[in-house]
């Protein structure tokens, strides 16, 4: 240790006594405040302790709900209701699990206040009027819609907007009010053509969903339009849709069509029903406006070529083939209507083609034939299905009975004529 560092530690230790002997004299000088005195806690209000009680519950009752003791869970919540009857929060935890345990009265009526306190709670809200509307109480559902609509806070939430007006068009389709129910439509098409609302990328598979759906919505707003007589809007609304999703493009002729017809516009109507009927629809009905457009232009002598055609291209098409046979017979073809039903029964019984049958024959006195149709089917195990249909038939056409009963009663026993 140098010389420096000893007399160092020697003044330190001197020194140390001193110093803590001045710090106690300067400490004695300071004021010190007096230390209040102790105040008896104060009583809680009844509001406060009903507030913590309900505290307690609800929170016991969120343990429970998280092990799935749901009945417990509500048992609790409503427990804690009972000391705050306005708490909105256990009302809100209530909604979920009343609907999970079928006590819909319980939920709604749950539902019901709190969106009186907060009205835009609009996910709380499509969740009302769909239970509503779920148990026929459209009406009550359709004015809790309405009433938020159109509100700028709904449009900032695009998902919830598409949806809410999307049920209101359909609940509007359902009172007939097509004028409103193209209103809410438009409102879904607006959120559905901003994919940015929608927060979906532009490209890939989504892009591709969001096309079809609004494709969709496109089509079903078209069908409001022409309901509404709004024909213009109609025929915007289908090209539109025909433009967003190529693959329902043809079909969409029909409904194109329709709307053409509508207006009187025939040619623009024949235009479409052709373009549609060039798909091989299923079923008569584009071949049935077929024939009734072309009547309407008085061109009947066109029908029979173009369902020979038609008929022709789509060989499978049996309900087209009935059609066909009808017209044959309507235009005093009975042979080739004949040819067609027999074939059919042959190949494919149907009520449609026995009662084609049964009439060509009716008009023509042709009974006893009937009868022995009747009697050989039921006679023969391969042709029973041919004869449970024309049963059938016979069962809803009394003349075709009483027909065939007064020319059975006149034939020889044996069943020859």
């Amino acid at each position: 240790m140098s010389l420096r560092s000893f007399w160092l530690s020697v003044g330190t230790l001197f020194l140390s006594p001193i110093l803590a002997a001045a710090q106690i004299e300067i400490r004695r000088d300071l004021e010190v405040e007096p230390r209040p005195p102790l105040q008896p806690p104060v009583q809680a209000s009844t509001e406060q302790q009903n507030h913590f009680k309900a505290l307690r519950l609800f929170l016991r009752g969120q343990l429970l709900e998280r092990d799935n003791r749901l009945v417990e869970a509500v048992r609790l919540y409503e427990e804690a209701l009972q000391f705050e009857p306005e708490s909105v929060g256990i009302q809100k935890a209530l909604i979920p699990l009343c609907f999970g345990l079928d006590r819909e009265a319980q939920a709604l009526a749950y539902c019901e206040k709190v969106l009186a306190h907060e009205p835009d709670n609009y996910e709380l809200l499509y969740r009302y009027a769909s239970e509503l509307s779920d148990r026929g109480q459209s009406d009550a559902a359709l004015a809790a819609l309405a009433r938020v609509a159109e509100t700028p806070g709904l449009r900032d939430n695009a998902a919830l907007c598409a949806q809410i007006n999307f049920m209101l068009g359909g609940l509007y389709e359902d009172r007939k009010d097509y004028l409103n129910a193209a209103k809410a439509l438009q409102r879904v098409v607006a959120v559905l053509e901003d994919p940015t609302g929608l927060e979906m990328i532009p490209t890939g598979p989504p892009r591709r969903q969001l096309d079809q759906e609004v494709a969709r919505t496109y089509e079903k707003l078209g069908h409001m339009e022409l309901h509404a007589g709004r024909f213009d809007l109609a025929i915007k609304a289908f090209e539109k849709a025909q433009a967003k999703d190529p693959l329902r493009a043809g079909r969409l002729h029909f409904n194109l069509a329709e709307v053409y017809l509508a207006r009187k516009d025939f040619p623009a109507a024949l235009g479409h029903l052709q373009k549609y009927i060039a798909t091989q629809p299923g079923g008569t009905e584009a071949y049935e406006l077929l024939i009734s457009l072309l009547t309407q232009m008085n061109r009947r002598r066109d029908i029979l070529p173009s369902l020979e055609q038609a008929a022709a291209r789509d060989p499978f098409n049996n309900p087209l083939k009935m059609l066909l046979a009808d017209e044959y017979a309507k235009s005093n073809q009975p042979k080739k209507a004949e040819s067609i039903y027999l074939a059919a029964m042959a190949d494919y019984p149907s009520e449609e083609a026995y009662r084609g049958l049964a009439r060509l024959y009716q008009t023509q006195n042709r009974w006893t034939e009937l009868v022995r149709k009747l009697d050989q089917d039921f006679g023969d195990p391969r042709h029973l299905p041919s004869a449970r249909q024309q049963v059938q038939v016979l069962l809803s056409e009394p003349a075709l009975v009483k027909g065939i009963a007064s020319a059975a009663q006149a034939m020889p026993r044996g069943g020859e004529g």
